[in-house]
């Protein structure tokens, strides 16, 4: 099996056979190409070289380094919120920060924290351990829930960032909270604006009215 991670600003681009964008020289930052069988091309685009590319053998995944130390799988049924508040029990560092642990739950980022929290109307900067019940299954829920939305827009597109086929995502373009510091909150009925701070040296944007 071939491991991918991106890092910051790696990029997989595919280009079917007969394809009219198809390039004939590898681009610039362009570090692997990979010719499949169906005559599609696969690049791996690397600007900063903060990207991984390895190969592994399939009957040992659970053993590799890059695998064996992650968490549950944000959109399979193992995470319920019994499972997610046994994860966060011992945990008094601030949930926003217990999120963005990939050995809790894998594939959650700086900008889908912040959203979660929000959909689940939780303050990011509440220790993980002391969430209620309710707040617990409110981030279960919302976990998928962003997830899923930000794939069907395609990702997040703020600076670089671009989808396998080229294109930008949309999901910059739903945000509730990210980047909106100033602004008014979208929540129905609510009447606060969106704030600003830094947790663990990441940018976190919250309601302070309706989280």
């Amino acid at each position: 099996a071939v491991l991918i991670h991106l890092g910051m600003s790696g990029r997989i681009h595919g280009h079917v056979a007969g394809d009219e964008k198809r390039p004939q020289v590898a681009a610039k930052h362009d570090h692997v190409w990979l010719h499949t069988a169906s005559g599609t091309l696969v690049s791996f685009c690397d600007p900063r070289r903060f990207g991984v590319m390895t190969l592994a053998k399939k009957d040992k995944l659970a053993e590799h380094p890059l695998l064996k130390d992650l968490g549950i799988e944000p959109l399979s049924d193992a995470l319920t919120p019994g499972w997610l508040g046994r994860a966060l029990a011992n945990k008094r560092v601030p949930v926003k920060v217990a999120l963005l642990d990939q050995a809790v739950v894998v594939g959650i980022g700086n900008i889908y924290a912040s959203e979660i929290l929000h959909r689940a109307q939780v303050r990011p900067d509440k220790p993980a351990c002391e969430l209620s019940a309710r707040e617990v299954k409110a981030v279960c829920e919302s976990i998928p829930a962003i997830l899923r939305r930000a794939i069907d827009a395609g990702g997040s597109t703020l600076r670089d960032y671009v989808q396998a086929s080229g294109e930008l995502g949309s999901f910059q373009n739903l945000f509730a909270v990210y980047d909106r510091e100033g602004a008014p909150c979208q929540r129905r009925g609510c009447r606060g604006t969106i704030v600003r701070t830094v947790q663990a040296g990441r940018a976190t944007y919250f309601c302070p009215n309706c989280q």
